[in-house]
């Protein structure tokens, strides 16, 4: 895992989340590889403010998408390692 800033950058950051963000990056850290309505469902949100959050979550580099196969539909949302030491940290914070 290669991560060209410092650590603590990330920790800020996460701090700074607002409360879904943190609750759909914790998620999709936990769940792996998602589509967005599969999050829509867990995390109890509309999907208009999953796209939402996963927009704002992939502005700030934490997540990253891949354009799916034809057997899924859409994108499909990952965790990048940037959001996973997010992830981790806000994990640890609970």
């Amino acid at each position: 895992m290669y991560l060209p800033e410092n650590i603590s950058e990330i920790i800020q950051l996460a701090s700074s989340l607002a409360a879904e963000e943190k609750k759909v990056l914790k998620l999709l850290a936990k769940v792996g590889a998602s589509i967005p309505a599969e999050l829509a469902v867990k995390s109890f949100s509309l999907p208009e403010e999953i796209n939402k959050i996963l927009r704002s979550l992939r502005e700030k580099e934490l997540i990253s998408t891949e354009r799916g196969s034809s057997s899924t539909s859409g994108e499909v949302i990952y965790v990048s390692d940037r959001g996973r030491v997010a992830a981790q940290f806000l994990d640890e914070m609970k």
